[in-house]
C-alpha cells in the first residue's frame, strides 16, 4: 500500500496533538486543521432526522465531526453521504476507527468501549479491544492508527484513540437520546447492516470553502453549530461577523441546496452572536426560503427550506 504525503503529515500532526494535550497545552493547532475530535454529537439529532424525509435516493452533505450526523442519516435510510470538516483528524476517527467499531462490535461492547471518560481515571480505555478494531480498519486507517500507536510507544507512552477526543461518552449520549442507532440494540443492528450498503465520502474543508469546492446540490445540507464559532472568535466585531456568516450561509444555500431542499444548522445561542444570527435568519423571507425550527433541547436545530422557485 502506498501512503500519500498528506497522510504522513496527518499522522505527525496527530502525534503533536496528543503530546500537546498530554502536556496540558492547547491541543488545537494550525487554526483548526488539526485538533481534538468529538466522540459523539451533542445535538438532538433524533428529533431532526425523525421529522425529515430521509430515503435511499436523497443526496446529503454534512459536517463529519464525530460521524454521528452521517450515521443517523444512514440508519434512517440514506444510501450515500458526502462529508466535510476543517479538522483532518475527524476522518481517521469517525470513518476509520468509529465506523469500524460499529461494524465489528456488538451493541453492549460498543457502548462499553465508547464510555471512556477522561475525568474518571478508573475508567481506562480497553487498549486490547482498540487494537482489534484497528486491525479490522480499512488499510489506510489501519496504517494510520498502528503507526500512531507504535511511534508513541517508542516514547514510552501507551496511547488510546480516545485520548485525542473530547465531548460526551456513550452513557450520556444514550441518556439524552442524541443518536437513533444508540437507543436500542435493534437500531444499532440496523445501522450495522446499512453501513454495508452505503458509502461515505470526506473532504477536508473549512465551511467558507464549501460552496466553492463542492459543486453538487443536495436535498439536505447539515452544517451543525459551526456558525457558533464566530461568537467565540469575533465577539468584539459582531456586525462584521454576521456579514461573514451570512455570506457563507447564503453561498451554500444558493449553490449546494436543491430546490425544495434544506440547509440546516444548530446553535447553542451563546456569546451574543446566537441571538444576532437568529434575527438575521428571520429576515431571509426574501430568499424564497421557508424557515423551519425543529423541537428539542439545546443546541436548537433550525432549517431554511428552499422553495421550488428559482433563487435570485
Amino acid at each position: 500500500m502506498t501512503i500519500s504525503d498528506q497522510r504522513k503529515i496527518d499522522l505527525q500532526k496527530a502525534i503533536e496533538v496528543y503530546m500537546r494535550k498530554l502536556k496540558r497545552n492547547n491541543p488545537n493547532i494550525n487554526g483548526g486543521e488539526y485538533g481534538l475530535y468529538y466522540r459523539f454529537t451533542n445535538e438532538p439529532f433524533v428529533n431532526f432526522v425523525n421529522r425529515v424525509n430521509v430515503s435511499a435516493n436523497i443526496d446529503v452533505l454534512t459536517v463529519l465531526a464525530s460521524g454521528d450526523q452521517a450515521f443517523n442519516f444512514i440508519q434512517s435510510g440514506a444510501n450515500h453521504i458526502d462529508t466535510f470538516d476543517i479538522n483532518r483528524l475527524t476522518e481517521y476517527f469517525a470513518l476509520g476507527f468509529k465506523k469500524t467499531a460499529i461494524q465489528v462490535l456488538n451493541y453492549e461492547n460498543f457502548l462499553k468501549l465508547f464510555n471512556y471518560n477522561s475525568l474518571k481515571p478508573q475508567n481506562t480505555p480497553d487498549l486490547e479491544l482498540e487494537k482489534s478494531i484497528i486491525e479490522s480498519c480499512p488499510e489506510e486507517y489501519k496504517w494510520f492508527w498502528q503507526e500512531f500507536t507504535h511511534i508513541l510507544k517508542d516514547n514510552n507512552l501507551n496511547p488510546s484513540v480516545f485520548e485525542i477526543s473530547e465531548g460526551f461518552h456513550s452513557n450520556i449520549v444514550k441518556k439524552h437520546r442524541c443518536n437513533n442507532y444508540m437507543n436500542n440494540e435493534e437500531n444499532y443492528k440496523l445501522l450495522q447492516k446499512r453501513l454495508l450498503e452505503t458509502t461515505i465520502t470526506f473532504q477536508p474543508l473549512d465551511l467558507a470553502d464549501v460552496s466553492k469546492a463542492i459543486k453538487q446540490k443536495y436535498d439536505y445540507v447539515f452544517i451543525s453549530n459551526i456558525l457558533d464559532a464566530f461568537a467565540t472568535h469575533t465577539t468584539n466585531n459582531i456586525p462584521n461577523s454576521l456579514k461573514v456568516a451570512l455570506k457563507m450561509f447564503l453561498d451554500i444555500y444558493r449553490h449546494n441546496v436543491k430546490r425544495n431542499g434544506e440547509l440546516t444548522f444548530s446553535t447553542f445561542d451563546f456569546g451574543g452572536l446566537g441571538d444576532e444570527f437568529i434575527d438575521m435568519y428571520n429576515l431571509l423571507d426574501n430568499k424564497n426560503g421557508e424557515k423551519v425550527m425543529y423541537p428539542g433541547e439545546v443546541p436548537l436545530i433550525f432549517g431554511l427550506r428552499k422553495s421550488k422557485k428559482k433563487i435570485k
